[in-house]
């Protein structure tokens, strides 16, 4: 077999996940008389796509393998299917031999698509602008305007109280986007382009002092000390023992629990190739404001369980900020914010929130892999 066919190992990467129980196979289709078997191995499988790839030795890199995911549980597998089996009909790929695997090992529900750069006709299908394009297809499968629902998520995003560029950033980037400061503008980028922009200078008249903040930081004090009793505060990452193309994130029981009774998103920040976060941010849905982690709890607290008797980082009912308070004080403390708080926040719930992020879903849709000179082992690539 010539290099020409690849190693379509991505095949194997799938299968792999299959075997272990975290995948399945739900779509194959234009695999000639394999179309008629009750059962198909991975190597018949391999077999097939490699001799229909070596049509054209020309091609050096013929495997394509993508991703597809939504956030969390927002589409069905069978939906994502769907929609990536369109948007591939709209890149060339109709009549290519195609397998679509649903995962089930991240928290967000994804499918692989696995199939030849080789068209029908021997010829390679067109790649150039492969994230561009399929991303206007997606538009209009959704019957979206990406320049409208930028303007939606700009308006709602100023909303909220923020004291820097980057906490306003971290609220557009919930949405998806990716930022970029220049030339005294705050760009903002999604769907494969710029979606518009916003001046520092405008963003700089929204700062502004809260006189509600130190009150709402121990609210938020009292919540996080009343839930760390009950939920456990060891971080885990969506990167831990499995391979994923999602962006890094951190979350706790404690921290998913605070955002599912009270809208709150803990965004933690970590160093290029570092494990461990150092620092993190509370988004607060419900009140609209945005909260630099270590004025609120200290990062290492709010990540270590309690064990025994622990010192009192919040702050006192005498206004004291240190020292020691017995189990009935921090008690009595902690229930008065919760009283007035409304003792429970009605679970939170929010259009923007709510909406598919469907830039998160498909990322830039397109990922390459089996790059000679790159990933040789069949995982996905994220192409940025």
């Amino acid at each position: 077999m010539s290099a020409a066919g690849g190693n379509f190992n991505a095949v194997n990467y799938n299968e792999k996940k299959v075997k272990q129980g975290v995948a399945g196979l739900v779509f194959f289709e234009n695999f000639g008389s394999l179309q008629d078997k009750e059962e198909i191995t991975k190597e018949e499988f391999k077999k097939y796509l490699q001799a229909y790839s070596s049509r054209n030795n020309k091609i050096k890199n013929p495997v394509f393998h993508a991703t597809c995911s939504c956030k969390e549980r927002e589409l069905s597998h069978e939906q994502l299917k769907d929609i990536a089996l369109e948007i591939m009909q709209n890149l060339g790929y109709k009549e290519s031999p195609v397998l679509i695997y649903e995962h089930h090992d991240t928290n967000n529900n994804h499918v692989h698509i696995v199939t030849s750069r080789v068209g029908v006709d021997r010829k390679k299908i067109k790649d150039n602008f492969e994230g561009k394009r399929s991303n206007h297809y997606l538009n209009a499968i959704l019957n979206r305007e990406p320049h409208q629902e930028f303007n939606n998520h700009l308006t709602n995003a100023l909303t909220y109280k923020f004291g820097t560029h980057a906490q306003f950033s971290l609220l557009m980037e919930l949405n998806g986007y990716k930022t970029q400061k220049k030339a005294g503008q705050l760009l903002f980028f999604k769907h494969g382009g710029k979606q518009g922009s916003i001046s520092l200078a405008d963003l700089d008249k929204k700062i502004g002092i809260d006189e509600n903040a130190e009150r709402n930081i121990n609210q938020i004090k009292a919540i996080i000390y009343k839930y760390k009793k009950q939920y456990s505060g060891k971080l885990h990452c969506n990167h831990d023992k499995k391979f994923t193309t999602e962006q890094k994130n951190f979350e706790s029981d404690l921290t998913n629990i605070l955002k599912q009774k009270f809208g709150m998103d803990f965004i933690f920040f970590t160093g290029k190739d570092k494990e461990k976060p150092y620092g993190y941010a509370i988004i607060d849905h419900n009140k609209k404001e945005v909260y630099k982690g270590s004025n609120v709890i200290n990062l290492d607290h709010l990540i270590t369980d309690f064990t025994g008797k622990e010192r009192a980082s919040f702050v006192t009912p005498d206004g004291r900020t240190s020292g020691w308070m017995s189990g009935f004080e921090r008690d009595l403390f902690y229930n008065k914010f919760i009283e007035e708080n409304n003792k429970e926040i009605p679970q939170y719930q929010s259009e923007y929130m709510g909406e598919i992020q469907f830039n998160e879903i498909f990322g830039s849709f397109l990922e390459e892999i089996e790059r000679e000179n790159h990933l040789g082992d069949g995982r996905a690539r994220q192409l940025y």
